[in-house]
C-alpha cells in the first residue's frame, strides 16, 4: 500500500530530538536555533534531526538568520529511516534573500534529516549562526479556471479548506456543447496516485455528471487518466479515483456536462479539492512495475539513476520523454529553442530562412536596408551611388548645394569667389556698404572720418554738443567747469546746498556740526531731551535709570534644597516660572470664552499667554514639563490670531507624545486629527508598511491576492490588469498604516500607489529588474525584457527570485 500525502495543504514537521557535531543548539515549541562559533582549524558540521512521529514527509528546508549574520554555505541533505543508513537527498532549487536560504528538495519520507555544513569550497566552516530552522512540506499550487460564478465561488477557494464556498463555473443558457476545465499547476513533478473530489452540501448539488482527468509533464503533451460519464453522487461526500502512480506538475479536470439550475440556466460546483502524491524515495512505488529490478527514479536507482526533466547532474541518465529532446520549435524548447521570423529574444536560434539572412535592398532588410536615393530615415544604409556622394556645384547637390554669386537661400553654401566677400565701399557692399559723410541710411556702416566723429563743441556737434554755464537742454552734455559742479556751502548750492544749524527746509541736508545731533541729557536737547528721574514733561525722554522702572518685589526668606534662603523671584525655579506679565491663572476653572471645567486655563492679549520651564501641571506625579488630564473637554485648548496656537520643544524626547493608554483610561487608537493644512519642516516616521495605499468601494466581483496588479474600469471599479493596454494604478495590499481616502467605510479595498510593497509576479526575476505586465488575464507582472521598451514600469525588484512561477516580492513601486 502506497501511503496517501495530501500535497494541498501546507504543513511543518517538529523536531523531536537534535543532535549536532560543534557548536550549540536550542529548541523551543516555536523554533529551532543553532550556533557555531569559530573553530580552528575549520571543520564540517553537522546536524541530525528525529521527527516525533512516523512517515514524516517534506520537501523543504528554510534557514533563518538574525539580521546581518547570513553568510555563505554549502549544505547536503541525507535522509533515514532508522538513523543509522543515510542516502543523499537531490537539492532541486535553491533560493536566497537578505536574511534567509530556502532549499527545496523532492518528496521525501523520512523520520531523520541529516544536515551537513561546509564552506562553499567544500572545507570545513569558521562560524554560523542560524536563528530558525524551519521543516516544510509545501507545494506551491498555481489554480486557474475557465469561468467562475461571482467572488465567493472561485476556483482559489477549492484549496482553502473552508467548507461556505468553493468553485462554481458561470451559468450557460444550455449544457450541450459547454466545455468547462480547471488547470492545476504544482510547479515542479510530483508522483500522484489519488485525486479526490467533495460535493457541495446543498441539495442538489450540481457535482458535474461528465468529466475527465488528465496529466501532462510539460503542458504540451497530456496524458488521460481517468473519466466519469452519468456520474451522481450525494451532497457533502469525498469521492476519490486512483491513478497509476506517474509523475506529473499538470493536471486538468475537463467538464463535458453540467447541472440544471432550472430552465436555461446550468453550472456545475465543487466544494473541495485534494491531490495525493507519493513521496520519491518511497519503493512501494515501482512494485507496480513488471520488472522491478530494471526500474529507475530520480532516487532509486535501477540499472540507472534517472536524471529530472531537465536536470544537469552528473552520472544520471537523461528520461526519454525529457522536454529538451523533442523537435525544436517556435513555441517549444528542444536542445535549443527556436526564434521567430525576425524576433531577437535571449536564448533563441535563428532559424535559416529567417528574414534578416536574406540579400539586403532598398524593399526589404537583409542584416540591414538600404535607403533610396538621397533618402534620409534612421536604421537606412547609405549606398555607394547615393547622389549626395558626388561632387558639389550650383546646379546638383553633392553632401551639399554650392549657391550662386550673391544668391541667399537656405541650405545652400557660398563659394569663395561670391562678390559679397569682396573690400567694402560707399558704391559697391562687400560683406557691409560704407556710408557717406553724415548720411542716415538703413544697412549702411558709418566710416571713421565721419565728422560726426570729430569734437564736440558749443558750437558744432561732434559725438555730443555741450550745454553752456547752467544752461538746462535736451541732448547737450554738461561741461566739466559748469557750477553746478561745485561743492555746495551754506551760501552757494553746488551739488547739494547745506542747511544752517537747526535751520529746518527743504532740499537743504544737514551739516555734521549741527547741534541736534549733540548726545542728549536733562539740560540740552540731542534728537531728544531726557527727563529728570521721576518727573513728567511732556516732549521728553524716559531715561533706563528712572526709579519708576525699577521692579517693587523683594525676597522673601524661604527654603529649598537647590537655592539660597534668599533669591530673586525672577531666578526662582519652581513648578511655574512667569516669564511675561499675564493674567492670574485659574487652576480650578477656565477663563477661556466658552470653554467650562479646564484643568489649567489662561487668557492674555499680549506677549506670551503662558510659560513653563520644567514645571508640572498635573492630577499625578509625572515628569512632564506640562502634563493634563480632562474628562469631558479637551485638556488643552490654545488659541492665537498671529502666532502659533502652541509652541512644544523637548531637548532629551518627543516634543509631543500622544498615548493611546493611561493608566485606567483607554484610547480610541485615533491620534491626530488636524482640520487646517498640515505642514511638516522635519522628518516624519511611520512605523509598521512602507506603503502608501488608497481604500476604494466600488470593484469587480472576483478574489484580489495581495500583490494583484489593480486598474480601474469604465464604470469605476477596480479589477485586476487583463492586458498591456490598461494602465496599473495600484497594487491590491491586505494592511497599511498610511492610508488616502479612508472615509471609515465598510468593505473598503486598499491598494498601493507608492513606496514598498509585495507584487505578485512570474519568475524568474532579479533584484533591480524593471516589473511590467505579464500579457495574461492573471493580474501579475514579469521582469521586463530590456530596459526601457515600450510598456508601463510598475516597479523595481529588491528581490532575487529564479523559479519560474508565480510568487509575491518586495518592490519599489513606480506607478
Amino acid at each position: 500500500m502506497f501511503d496517501h500525502i495530501s500535497i494541498v495543504s501546507p504543513e511543518s514537521l517538529n523536531i523531536s530530538k537534535l543532535k549536532y557535531s560543534a557548536g550549540k543548539a536550542g529548541k523551543n515549541a516555536e523554533n529551532v536555533s543553532f550556533e557555531v562559533v569559530s573553530q580552528e582549524p575549520p571543520v564540517p558540521v553537522f546536524l541530525i534531526l528525529e521527527f516525533p512521529e512516523t512517515n514524516n514527509v517534506f520537501n523543504e528546508v528554510i534557514f533563518e538568520f538574525s539580521k546581518g549574520n547570513k553568510k555563505s554555505i554549502k549544505v547536503n541533505f541525507f535522509y533515514s529511516l532508522t538513523g543509522n543508513l543515510w542516502k543523499s537527498i537531490p537539492i532541486r532549487i535553491i533560493d536566497e534573500s537578505d536574511d534567509r536560504l530556502l532549499f527545496k528538495l523532492p518528496l521525501i519520507k523520512s523520520n531523520f534529516l541529516q544536515i551537513v555544513l561546509t564552506s562553499e569550497i567544500g572545507a570545513g566552516i569558521g562560524e554560523v549562526k542560524i536563528s530558525n530552522l524551519v521543516i516544510n512540506k509545501k507545494i506551491d499550487i498555481l489554480l486557474k479556471a475557465s469561468s467562475f460564478l461571482d467572488r465567493l465561488w472561485v476556483v482559489e477557494n477549492l484549496i482553502d479548506k473552508r467548507e461556505d464556498y468553493g468553485w462554481s463555473s458561470a451559468t450557460y443558457s444550455e449544457s450541450k456543447d459547454v466545455k468547462e476545465s480547471l488547470d492545476i499547476d504544482l510547479s515542479d513533478l510530483y508522483y500522484i496516485n489519488e485525486i479526490r473530489m467533495r460535493a457541495v452540501k446543498s441539495n442538489p448539488n450540481y457535482f458535474p455528471s461528465s468529466f475527465s482527468i488528465l496529466g501532462s509533464k510539460d503542458k504540451a503533451n497530456w496524458d488521460f487518466l481517468t473519466s466519469e460519464k452519468d456520474f451522481y453522487v450525494s451532497s457533502s461526500n469525498w469521492y476519490s479515483w486512483n491513478i497509476m502512480a506517474n509523475k506529473y506538475r499538470f493536471l486538468r479536470i475537463a467538464i463535458d456536462s453540467l447541472s440544471k439550475i432550472k430552465k436555461n440556466e446550468f453550472l456545475a460546483k465543487i466544494l473541495e479539492l485534494d491531490i495525493l502524491a507519493v513521496p520519491e524515495n518511497d519503493e512501494n512505488i515501482f512494485q507496480q512495475s513488471k520488472n522491478n529490478a530494471n526500474y529507475a527514479s530520480l532516487l532509486i536507482p535501477g540499472n540507472v539513476l534517472f536524471s529530472e526533466d531537465k536536470g544537469t547532474m552528473p552520472y544520471r541518465a537523461v528520461q526519454s520523454n525529457d522536454s529538451r529532446l523533442r523537435q525544436s520549435s517556435v513555441e517549444y524548447p528542444g536542445i535549443i529553442q527556436l526564434a521567430k521570423d525576425g524576433e531577437s529574444r535571449v536564448n533563441l536560434a535563428v532559424q535559416s530562412n529567417d528574414s534578416r539572412l536574406r540579400q539586403s535592398s532598398v524593399e526589404y532588410p537583409g542584416i540591414i536596408q538600404l535607403a533610396k536615393d538621397r533618402e534620409s530615415r534612421a536604421n537606412l544604409a547609405v549606398q555607394s551611388n547615393d547622389s549626395r556622394l558626388r561632387q558639389s556645384s550650383v546646379e546638383y547637390p553633392g553632401i551639399i548645394q554650392l549657391a550662386k554669386d550673391g544668391e541667399s537661400k537656405a541650405s545652400l553654401a557660398v563659394q569663395s569667389n561670391d562678390s559679397r566677400l569682396r573690400l567694402s565701399s560707399v558704391e559697391y557692399p562687400g560683406i557691409i556698404q560704407l556710408a557717406k559723410d553724415k548720411e542716415k541710411k538703413a544697412g549702411l556702416a558709418v566710416q571713421s572720418n565721419d565728422s560726426r566723429l570729430k569734437n564736440g563743441s558749443i558750437s558744432w556737434p561732434g559725438i555730443v554738443q555741450f550745454a553752456k554755464h547752467n544752461e538746462s537742454i535736451s541732448e547737450m552734455a554738461l561741461q566739466s567747469d559748469d557750477p553746478r559742479l561745485l561743492e555746495g556751502d551754506e551760501n552757494i548750492k553746488g551739488r547739494v546746498q547745506f542747511a544752517q544749524d537747526k535751520e529746518i527746509s527743504a532740499k537743504k541736508a544737514v551739516q555734521s556740526n549741527d547741534s541736534r545731533l549733540n548726545k542728549a541729557n536733562t539740560k540740552t536737547f540731542g534728537i531728544v531731551r531726557f527727563a529728570e528721574n521721576g518727573k513728567k514733561i511732556k516732549g521728553l525722554a524716559v531715561q533706563s535709570s528712572d526709579i519708576r522702572l525699577e521692579d517693587k518685589r523683594y525676597p522673601l526668606p524661604h527654603e529649598h534644597d537647590y537655592a539660597k534662603k534668599n533669591h530673586d523671584y525672577s531666578t526662582h525655579i519652581g513648578n511655574l516660572q512667569l516669564k511675561k506679565n499675564m493674567e492670574t491663572p485659574k487652576i480650578s476653572g477656565s477663563n477661556i470664552q466658552g470653554i467650562e471645567n479646564f484643568p489649567f486655563g489662561v487668557s492674555n492679549n499680549q506677549g506670551t499667554a503662558a510659560c513653563f520651564i520644567g514645571g508640572i501641571i498635573s492630577s499625578n506625579n509625572k515628569d512632564s514639563a506640562l502634563y493634563a488630564v480632562s474628562e469631558n473637554h479637551p485638556a488643552i485648548e490654545s488659541i492665537s490670531k498671529n502666532n502659533a496656537g502652541a509652541v512644544f520643544f523637548s531637548e532629551k524626547d518627543y516634543s509631543i507624545k500622544i498615548l493611546n493608554e493611561i493608566e485606567n483610561i483607554k484610547g480610541s487608537g485615533k491620534s491626530v486629527l488636524a482640520e487646517g493644512s498640515v505642514d511638516f519642516k522635519g522628518k516624519v516616521t511611520i512605523e509598521g508598511s512602507s506603503s502608501v495605499v488608497v481604500g476604494w468601494h466600488k470593484y469587480a466581483s472576483s478574489v484580489f491576492l495581495e500583490g494583484d496588479l489593480l486598474t480601474i474600469s469604465e464604470s469605476g471599479e477596480l479589477e485586476k490588469v487583463s492586458n498591456y493596454k490598461q494602465d496599473v494604478i495600484g497594487v491590491y495590499t491586505k494592511n497599511s498604516n498610511f492610508i488616502l481616502n479612508n472615509k471609515s467605510e465598510k468593505n473598503l479595498i486598499y491598494f498601493s500607489i507608492s513606496g514598498i510593497a509585495r507584487v505578485r509576479v512570474i519568475g524568474p526575476i532579479k533584484a533591480g529588474s524593471q516589473i511590467v505586465f505579464a500579457n495574461s488575464d492573471s493580474g501579475l507582472g514579469k521582469a521586463a525584457s530590456e530596459k526601457g521598451q515600450n510598456q508601463q514600469v510598475i516597479a523595481v525588484s529588491l528581490e532575487n527570485f529564479n523559479e519560474t512561477r508565480e510568487k509575491p516580492v518586495w518592490c519599489i513601486l513606480k506607478i
